[in-house]
Order: structure tokens, then sequence, then C-alpha cells
């Protein structure tokens, strides 16, 4: 199956798109553009997208970050470590069950 060319985040559209780069992937919340790198294996791509859509809610609702983590004077650095706990444990989830995929978007 083909990565889809938008996703949609609490009702905005953003555009997915390849583009070779250093990273795996990178949002620009701006324009509304996700761009995940090709050159890594489809599995990691799927797991950026994840990543990156991520970024986008955490910035839609950075105003329910746990207090924990409110201390962190690096916003990059505590994106990370909000979102690199969740990116592969949900694309697992979501991988490993399809019949819960399904009853979710079926």
């Amino acid at each position: 199956m083909k990565m889809p060319s938008t996703v949609f985040i609490h009702g905005t559209a953003y555009d997915v798109q390849y583009k070779v780069m250093s990273d795996q992937g990178e949002t620009h919340l701006d324009r509304q553009i996700i761009y995940i790198n090709p050159d890594y294996p489809e599995r990691f791509q799927k797991v950026t997208l994840i990543h990156e859509v991520l970024h986008v809610l955490l910035h839609q609702k950075n105003s329910y970050l746990p207090e924990t983590f409110k201390y962190i004077d690096d916003t990059d650095l505590r994106e990370h470590l909000i979102i690199n706990t969740f990116d592969w444990p949900l694309f697992e989830v979501l991988e490993q069950n399809p019949v819960l995929r399904g009853w979710l978007w079926g």
C-alpha cells in the first residue's frame, strides 16, 4: 500500500511528501507539510509518519504537557522525549492489531 499523500489531524490537512534529508522526517507546522525520507525502509517510514503526526498533536495540545516535562527548557528535546516514548509502541500496537485498526478506521 502506498503512503498517504494527506493526513488529517484535528481537521487540518497535512500534505505528506517524500524528501531526501539527513533526518528520517520533519514537519512544517506553518505550511502543514510532513516530509518522510524515502531512503529508509518502509517500516521506518511508517513509524516516522506516526512520529511526525505526534509532533503536530503535541503542538496543538501543548498546554496538556505533563508537569514533569515542562521543566525542560529545550523545546525540541522536550518534544522528542515525549514523542519517542510513544512512536514505536503506538506503531506496533496498530501493526499487531488488525481487528482494532478495522474497528477504529473500518
